[in-house]
């Protein structure tokens, strides 16, 4: 059989008899002969296993990792060129409008391989009584340890033996990674928010209070392997990886500085900052382009405001309006805006709860991965000009045809390489009322 495209999960997908078989491992192109392992109940899918590649691609190579097809971190390390362009192509397979206006190749954004991620979330086992930091194996809950993640910050895999080290000297520290039981005390995931300086902030999420995990944090400040220790309480049962409180701070520093595009930004241990500043810095870059002047920009799902205010910055925009559930995030904005001397205003809130903007206001959109609600659309869609960052393709696609359906059309997508080695993309998409 013959591959078709990439799936979400990194598996080449094939129609065979009206069902999708996903194949782990395969290359769009390829044929092969394969085992079908397992169907599905609630639905046209199965599942198979790589027997022979009767036909491989010319960019099939061996994973430079070894945990490549274990992990479920990437992926697709077991192609080499051509590899994002067969990404965005599977991505866009079903959205031809939109694959129309892609913005030539020579201009997509391209992330150095290694070394790339400078944000981990570490899930923490035993294995024989010893401690292991790792992640999900693929397609299940069992922790796959990392002790030398290639696409981690050298900052951040620095970080990470040290406060393995530390915590695994207590042998009956209670662990109740996200979907165990919830015991009191445990540790249930370690998050590392690194800056490209080196400097690593560090937050233990537990069930409750604990003075070993305290211990162990602020003594890796003051032996400078981090350089701030927060934690946070996340008691309820379920999958998260931390809970929607705030994180204490314990020690060292409250949060980092990070440079993007000549802007400086501020970087908190939990608020969504990208975790790919280089491929970031480039984004700036195009959004900057893609704006060009603006008085207002409107920045919905502002976070800290690190596109807002660092493209304010570079184009001299007048104001910038914000907004973002977490309260931190917005203090953060707010300062960062004052230091730039750029005119902000941001609000705790949803989009919808925003005035409509002006016309001529640029309407800047960087939703989570579930993207925008029709509401936020409807209340945002009376400006001329709307530019849409997202790192979701599915609700991208969806999101952009409520856009052409309200009068939008779609002038220029944008691709970027957030995650390499994966299936992910990052769209920059400007549309303009028809």
């Amino acid at each position: 059989m013959s591959f078709d495209h990439w799936n979400t999960r990194a598996d080449a997908v094939t129609m065979v008899d009206g069902i999708a078989l996903r194949v782990p491992g395969g290359i769009p192109g390829e044929t092969a002969d394969v085992e079908v392992i397992a169907q599905s109940r609630g639905g046209p899918v199965a599942w198979a296993r790589l027997i022979d590649i009767t036909s491989p691609s010319p960019d099939r190579r061996e994973p430079p990792c070894a945990l490549e097809g274990t992990c479920g971190g990437c992926g697709l390390q077991h192609v080499d060129g051509g590899r994002f362009a067969r990404v965005v192509e599977s991505a866009l397979r079903e959205a031809p409008e939109l694959a129309a206006v892609l913005a030539p190749p020579e201009r997509w954004i391209h992330s150095a391989p290694w070394g790339w991620r400078h944000k981990a979330v570490l899930l923490p086992a035993r294995r024989k009584g010893a401690l292991q930091l790792g992640g999900y194996a693929r397609g299940s809950h069992d922790v796959v340890d990392l002790p030398s993640c290639g696409v981690l910050a050298p900052g951040l895999r620095h970080a990470r033996a040290g406060l393995l080290a530390r915590l695994g000297v207590h042998r009956k520290l209670p662990l109740s990674p996200p979907g165990d039981a919830v015991k009191p005390g445990a540790l249930r995931s370690l998050i590392l928010r690194g800056a490209r300086d080196g400097r690593v902030l560090a937050t233990a999420v537990v069930s409750a209070p604990n003075l070993l995990v305290q211990r162990a944090l602020t003594d890796a400040v003051a032996a400078g392997e981090i350089a701030g220790a927060f934690e946070q309480v996340h008691d309820a049962p379920g999958d998260a990886v931390q809970g929607p409180g705030p994180a204490r701070h314990l020690a060292g520093e409250e949060a980092l500085t990070e440079t993007i595009a000549d802007v400086a930004l501020p970087l908190l241990p939990l608020a969504f900052f990208q975790v790919n500043p280089g491929v970031l810095e480039h984004m700036v870059v195009a959004l900057r382009d893609a704006i060009g002047a603006a008085d207002r920009i409107v920045d919905a799902y502002c976070g800290v405001g690190a596109l807002g205010l660092a493209v304010a910055a570079g184009i001299g925009t007048g104001t910038v309006t914000g907004c973002d559930v977490v309260p931190s995030a917005i203090a953060a904005a707010t300062d960062a805006a004052g230091a730039l001397g750029i005119v902000a205003e941001y609000h705790q809130g949803r989009p919808e709860d925003l005035d409509p903007p002006a016309e001529d206001d640029v309407v800047l959109l960087d939703p989570p991965r579930k993207g925008c609600s029709a509401a936020a659309l409807r209340v945002l869609g009376t400006a001329r000009r709307l530019v849409y960052v997202s790192c979701g393709t599915s609700s991208f696609i969806r999101d952009a045809r409520r856009l052409m359906e309200a009068g939008y059309r779609p002038v220029e997508i944008l691709p970027a390489e957030m995650l390499p080695y994966t299936p992910h993309v990052e769209w920059i998409a400007r549309f303009e009322r028809a």
